[in-house]
């Protein structure tokens, strides 16, 4: 018995639809897809970029330094007081010893005021000697008057005595005894005025004399002072050692505090250098330089941090251990070393611009074809002129992209043409 046969058109329309629907979702998909890593993928040739392997290696702590070489000591030639240049002993770049007369001014002024102040000294110390005379004599005044009362309390006292042993036998009159009552207490108390009137003048003119002295005292000093400024024009060497930048003539005329040179030591030489103000904090006195001289290598250690910065930069001065190389010269330039702290075994990679852009905290590591270098969190530690450590985020082998990274930002993915 035939049955009948039922048409599959139906079902397979609804294939194709499915179908179509499935490619249709398909090509959006990639659509959007390719969109969005499009937007996350830049494209960059491989001679515009430069990488370097995460290694183990040595991580040395320092910085890299330009010094130059000056005076271990160097005193410069200031004018104390202003004047005229009346004559010069020495010329620019002589050696010269210490106390060695430089040049003389002249300032009559200064000479004047020396007179002025001499004569104030001369008249206070007359005047002292003039109060001493007269605390000599006013001493002497006193002494022959108490002398006197002495003499007449000493003559009447006896006298008294006798009277009064007659007046009980009625050979005296009361009026006799008193009146040598009267005299007796007279004289002894010119005696207690006198006594009050020398302690009195002793009193008063010693404190004068006190006042003259001190002010003598300040006069003389003054008088020193001013004899020193006076001295001061003659300029001398204070160490010895070669004078430069000595441009004097005979003639002209100098201010007070003017620089009109400076000494430095002959033979003694120290380096000095500047330093970006990011390491003021790290750099300290006793540390240890290693410079370049001459094709050899010398050890120095930090002798002083100068605390002042300028324009970004603070200065350091450094000496040798040791003795210092043969023909130094001022303001020869040499490669030197300022190290932290001694090396120790990190993964590290070589120094970039990139570090400088990311702060550190992210890098583009290739693939291992690659073909592609893809954003990655890390964390970098110290760094120095050459590497930089590698504190976690990146394992050993591994290349990361260390040329500038100002234009990838924004991106995920770094593909390599």
């Amino acid at each position: 018995m035939d049955r009948p046969i039922k048409s599959n058109a139906g079902h397979l329309k609804k294939i194709a639809v499915s179908i179509v629907s499935l490619l249709v979702l398909m090509v959006l998909v990639i659509y959007f897809t390719q969109d969005e890593l499009q937007s996350t993928v830049l494209t960059v040739s491989e001679n515009e970029i430069r990488s370097s392997l995460v290694r183990e290696g040595l991580f040395e702590d320092f910085i890299p330094l330009r010094a130059t070489v000056v005076p271990l000591e160097r005193v410069f030639l200031d004018t104390i007081e202003g004047g005229r240049v009346e004559e010069v002993f020495v010329e620019n770049g002589a050696s010269v010893i210490a106390n060695q007369l430089i040049l003389r001014l002249s300032n009559p002024s200064l000479q004047l005021d020396v007179i002025s102040r001499e004569a104030e000294v001369t008249e206070q110390l007359n005047n002292l000697n003039t109060l001493n005379l007269q605390l000599e004599q006013n001493r002497l005044s006193h002494k022959r008057k108490l002398i006197e009362v002495d003499w007449k309390i000493a003559r009447l006292e006896p006298r008294h005595k006798r009277i009064s042993a007659l007046k009980y036998e009625n050979h005296v009159s009361e009026e006799e005894i008193e009146l040598i009552e009267e005299e007796l207490n007279y004289w002894r108390n010119i005696r207690e005025a006198t006594i009050e009137a020398q302690q009195s003048d002793e009193k008063l003119q010693k404190a004068q004399k006190a006042q003259l002295e001190t002010a003598v005292v300040h006069l003389e000093r003054n008088l020193d002072f001013a004899r020193a400024n006076l001295a001061s024009l003659e300029v001398r060497a204070s160490i010895a050692g070669q004078l430069t930048s000595f441009e004097v003539l005979v003639g002209q005329s100098l201010q007070k505090g003017e620089r009109i040179g400076q000494i430095d030591s002959p033979d003694s030489f120290k380096l000095t250098t500047l330093i970006d103000e990011f390491y003021i904090n790290r750099i300290e006195i006793g540390q240890s330089v290693e410079a370049g001289i001459q094709n050899n290598e010398f050890q120095l250690t930090v002798s002083k941090v100068y605390p002042e910065v300028q324009n970004g930069e603070f200065r350091v001065d450094m000496r040798f251990e040791g003795s210092p190389p043969e023909n130094l010269k001022t303001g020869q330039a040499f490669s030197a070393k300022l190290n932290f702290a001694s090396g120790y075994k990190a993964l590290v990679v070589d120094h970039g611009s990139f570090l400088k852009e990311t702060g550190g905290t992210w890098v583009f590591v290739f693939t291992e074809d690659r073909a592609r270098a893809e954003r990655r969190s890390v964390k970098l530690g110290q760094s120095n002129n050459s590497v930089v450590e590698v504190i976690e985020g990146l394992q050993e082998g591994e290349e990361i992209v260390i040329s500038t990274y100002r234009n990838y930002a924004d991106f995920e993915f770094l593909r390599i043409d």
